[in-house]
């Protein structure tokens, strides 16, 4: 049987805003996403300022039943109960273990990858999940970098 094909959609959502709502339109038209999941960070690693953790989760709840998605998108809290600050890394490799009926992928921003040697073990990351890149102006340099 073929696994569920999660697209796991990492950030501060600090609040949600229509760049979120197009990402997860443009995910949910790919051939290789059959979910997406909202995976909020409750304490960000670079310690940027954020609303209450579960205000968070309650706007992006909101926005996915404005847009009807719900069945197909949803929100973990998964970082929300760990104790300490999360990384990418775990969250894949935990969410990994607790669900062997999915297959996950990580979607982030080419920002992120213009900073990837901040990232927590990022060579792990790409060597273990499929990464979905979005193209973000003025970081067009590390996409081509980081192109096959």
């Amino acid at each position: 049987m073929e696994k569920t094909r999660i697209a796991l959609y990492g950030g501060a959502f600090n609040p949600p805003h229509l760049a979120h709502l197009f990402t997860v339109s443009y995910l949910l038209t790919r051939d290789d996403v059959d979910e997406v999941w909202f995976m909020p960070t409750a304490r960000h690693v670079f310690g940027k300022d954020m609303l209450a953790f579960e205000e968070r989760c309650r706007l992006l709840e909101a926005l996915i039943d404005s847009q009807g998605w719900s069945g197909r998108v949803s929100v973990s809290r998964f970082e929300g109960e760990r104790p300490d600050v999360s990384r990418t890394l775990d969250t894949l490799t935990h969410l990994s273990s607790a669900y062997p009926e999915y297959a996950f992928c990580c979607v982030l921003g080419a920002d992120n990858l213009a900073v990837r040697d901040q990232w927590h073990r990022f060579n792990d990351i790409t060597a273990s999940w499929p990464l979905i890149v979005l193209g973000r102006p003025g970081h067009e340099a590390a996409l081509d970098e980081c192109r096959d």
